[in-house]
């Protein structure tokens, strides 16, 4: 029985679908299916980061008890740094300004009241920094402006 993408309707071959999609009831080529995933990607965000956060959580070994409406609605600027806007763009590389979702306690996993949106930059800065550090680094950037 021959199948035809849903969208396009070119005829379906293991070349030009993935096994899932071709018995699919619902099947679509793969070029399809990529600006179909790109398209729902772009309209739910949270939705999207909450899957990659989940896959994360389960080869980190971290509890994630998430559901979409437990995600707060992505800010217009980082609350660390106020200064980066956060944008959320599909299909584009990680940027400064890529909103991330951020465990504000590291010693428990993804869990409602502990996740926040911050900037991919502060993510990244305080990612393998503990507060004892980013303080002493605070404190020396104090001391350069202020010197005795």
């Amino acid at each position: 029985m021959q199948k035809f993408c849903r969208k396009c309707r070119v005829e379906l071959t293991a070349e030009n679908s993935t096994p899932a999609v071709y018995t699919s009831r619902n099947p679509h080529c793969k070029v399809c299916w990529a600006q179909r995933d790109k398209e729902n990607r772009r309209l739910h965000p949270e939705a999207s980061i909450l899957r990659r956060i989940k896959g994360n959580a389960k080869v980190r070994n971290l509890e994630c008890s998430l559901t979409v409406a437990d995600i707060p609605p992505i800010p217009k600027r980082c609350p660390v740094f106020p200064w980066i806007k956060l944008v959320y763009a599909v299909c584009i590389k990680r940027h400064d300004g890529s909103p991330a979702l951020d465990r504000m306690d590291n010693s428990q996993g993804y869990i409602k009241h502990n996740v926040r949106w911050i900037s991919n930059r502060a993510n990244t800065l305080k990612s393998d920094a503990s507060d004892k550090e980013l303080e002493a680094l605070g404190d020396d950037v104090k001391r350069r402006k202020n010197p005795l």
